[in-house]
């Protein structure tokens, strides 16, 4: 059995209280995207970052045809604005609950995550979805950053603290944070280094540092990667334009401490491997690449 997922951030409405609602138009963009990915990933989640209520009410329908169903997480609660808009496949995942993680800072509340546990269908299993959409570093340049890390850790925590380190958690979203930047590494706790995390069960696994550059080494005969990141910032000033913003990280539990595991060449970032469908205009429509995972039960 095996479950895969994806995150992307499409960009359509910023959570600020000045974004102005998508037209039908763009907001149907997402949903060819989409369908490319599942084409190939054959997804069971897939969750979109900056988007409205309407939105996922306008691909709801096609969604569902496909035997998903939809979850808004949108709106204001207090002067927080959440953006994420999550589709499940029902056959194989049981919604139980969500649960949004704001942290009281004295600079203005911070949007941590929000938390979406599902029962696996057929074992009852329990599995935490945490999706994150953090601040950006330009509205929030180094104030409360590592707040954000620890905030989510904090509830991880509460997680282990109820059902030890077996608990199946995933994190996935935009942490405007590469996986070197201290609110990730440190603050989250989560490593590169899969043996320190076989030693120390409540040390998380980030597998993006692998996505950091381009996938393929550089050869004189051979055609340069797009894509070395997961964010392009094209009005960048910086030595590079591609930022790796956008993450899966696991826990333990799919990292050789329970039957599920994580498959690692199965988790990346989806660059449509030169596919005509990555050019010029993907990059006019969208600055994020969408990014997926899997994770495999083995019986034996």
């Amino acid at each position: 059995m095996d479950i895969t997922f994806a995150w992307w951030n499409v960009g359509l409405k910023p959570p600020v209280a000045s974004a102005k609602e998508p037209s039908a138009a763009s907001a149907l963009r997402p949903w060819f995207g989409f369908c490319h990915l599942d084409e190939l990933m054959s997804l069971d989640l897939i969750a979109f970052g900056e988007v409205s209520d309407s939105f996922v009410q306008t691909l709801g329908q096609s969604f569902v045809r496909r035997g998903f169903e939809p979850l808004s997480i949108t709106g204001k609660e207090g002067r927080i604005i959440f953006d994420i808009g999550i589709f499940y496949r029902s056959e194989k995942l049981k919604f139980v609950e969500s649960r949004n993680i704001i942290y009281p800072h004295y600079s203005g509340s911070l949007r941590v995550a929000v938390r979406v546990v599902f029962e696996i269908a057929g074992s009852g299993e329990i599995i935490y979805f945490y999706v994150s959409h953090w601040p950006s570093q330009m509205s929030r340049p180094e104030l409360g950053r590592d707040e954000l890390g620890y905030a989510l850790r904090a509830d991880i925590d509460s997680v282990f603290d109820e059902e030890g380190f077996a608990a199946k958690i995933i994190l996935m979203g935009d942490y405007n944070n590469e996986p070197f930047d201290k609110p990730i590494y440190d603050k989250l706790v989560a490593t590169r280094d899969r043996r320190v995390v076989a030693e120390k069960p409540y040390i998380m696994y980030n597998p993006f540092w692998r996505s950091l550059g381009g996938l393929k080494p550089y050869s004189r005969n051979g055609k340069v990667s797009p894509c070395h990141g997961t964010y392009y910032y094209k009005s960048s000033s910086h030595v590079t334009k591609w930022f790796t913003f956008d993450q899966i990280i696991v826990s333990s539990a799919f990292m050789g401490h329970s039957s599920w595991h994580l498959d690692e060449e199965c988790t990346s970032v989806f660059n449509y491997h030169e596919d005509a469908y990555l050019n010029e205009g993907f990059f006019k429509n969208f600055d994020h690449l969408p990014i997926f995972g899997r994770i495999t039960k083995h019986y034996d």
